[in-house]
Order: C-alpha cells, then structure tokens, then sequence
C-alpha cells in the first residue's frame, strides 16, 4: 500500500468503500486492498488523483475448484466508487 495515498483516501472513507464491495463481492471479506494513485492520462498534471483499489482473492469456480479472483475499484478522492472491474 502506499503510503501517501491513506493521507487523502481516509480510513472512514475507505471502510464505506470496503462496505460497498464486500456486499457485491462477498469472498474479499478480510482482504485489505493494495491502494495505488491513479492520474488519468490526459488530465493536467495539477489534477485531482483518483485511486485504484486492488482485492486479490481466490473464489469457486464451477465444479467446486478455487479460481484467483481480482476485484479492481477506482475510487475518486471524495470516495465516490469510479469504476468496478473484476476477473472471472
């Protein structure tokens, strides 16, 4: 996790998140995101940062076997959830 992006995404804003994706996507319960920054490419460089929040877990497939699972959020600074992506 980086360290500066805690000072921006605070830690009640992160739980709320956290919240959110544990209902949608019950088996990263317990699972602590790796954070990154994220500028979109062309926005200015004096411009707000968003954040990617990176879940990595495993999850059932079909016939009972584990599959790794990645839930990746992209979250604005004023912790609105951007974007939802997940592998299958």
């Amino acid at each position: 996790m980086n360290a500066g992006a805690d000072a921006v995404l605070d830690a009640k804003r992160l739980q709320t998140i956290q919240q959110m994706i544990i209902r949608r996507f019950p088996e990263v319960d317990g699972i602590k995101p790796q954070i990154r920054r994220q500028r979109p490419p062309d926005a200015p460089p004096d411009s707000a940062v968003n954040y990617l929040l990176i879940y990595k877990t495993r999850a059932r497939g079909p016939g009972g076997r584990t599959i790794p699972r990645i839930v990746r959020v992209v979250v604005s600074p004023q912790g609105k959830i951007i974007k939802i992506t997940t592998s299958r």
